[in-house]
């Protein structure tokens, strides 16, 4: 079984104040007896003044409690610091997911919706209907609006490389309808090998982040 150090810090942070209280009442009650014991021992001052012995026997062991209170409530805070920032983390990591599959999922079929579409562009010119091409491009100038938008507004979560992958993916994926509707098969094939590599930047990138974020929660 793999354990790592956010395993065991989400392990300590299920402590709270009841660890501190408890170990106070060890110390105190245990070190009072002590005290006790030993005002009833020879080791107890001979001249008959007991209360004064005790008072400071006591006194030096609440003392000591109390920094040994101290000590445990310090890494009590410590501790919940940690639980929030976990928690604050797998939130971030939660939205972080959310909206890059969102935006992966539109961009993919705005892309498969233009090459399924593709054929059509091999046709004569004189059994083309240009209403028919308007109405494809209109489409996706469409989708191309509603999905930059979408990417705009998850920059926070997607973080800026990611968001500046999807951004050159965006962009370069845009023009496509109107490059293959001009049937310059040059041009299409040096888009096309650009479109596979901001694809494939993109998706690398969501791999390593999915890996990272799933790597830090392995138990």
């Amino acid at each position: 079984m793999k354990i790592d150090m956010w395993s065991i810090i989400r392990w300590l942070c299920t402590l709270n104040a009841s660890l501190a209280v408890i170990m106070f009442l060890l110390v105190f009650f245990g070190t009072s007896s002590r005290c006790f014991a030993a005002a009833a021992s020879a080791s107890g001052p001979s001249d008959g003044s007991w209360g004064t012995y005790m008072i400071k026997e006591v006194v030096d062991k609440i003392g000591i409690a109390s920094v040994a209170l101290l000590v445990v409530f310090y890494f009590n805070k410590k501790l919940e610091h940690f639980k929030t920032r976990e928690a604050l983390i797998d939130e971030f990591a939660s939205e972080h997911i959310k909206m890059s599959a969102e935006i992966w999922e539109k961009i993919y079929s705005w892309e498969s919706f233009i090459h399924r579409y593709e054929p059509f562009f091999s046709i004569p010119d004189d059994e083309w209907q240009p209403p028919e091409l308007q109405s494809l491009i209109d489409i996706s100038n469409a989708r191309a609006l509603e999905i930059r938008n979408l990417v705009d507004r998850s920059r926070f979560w997607l973080g800026n490389d990611l968001y500046q992958r999807f951004v050159d993916y965006h962009n370069c994926l845009e023009p496509y309808i109107q490059i293959i509707a001009t049937r310059d098969s040059r041009r299409i094939h040096t888009l096309r090998t650009h479109l596979d590599c901001h694809r494939q930047d993109v998706l690398s990138l969501l791999s390593i982040s999915r890996s990272s974020i799933f790597d830090r929660r392995a138990v």
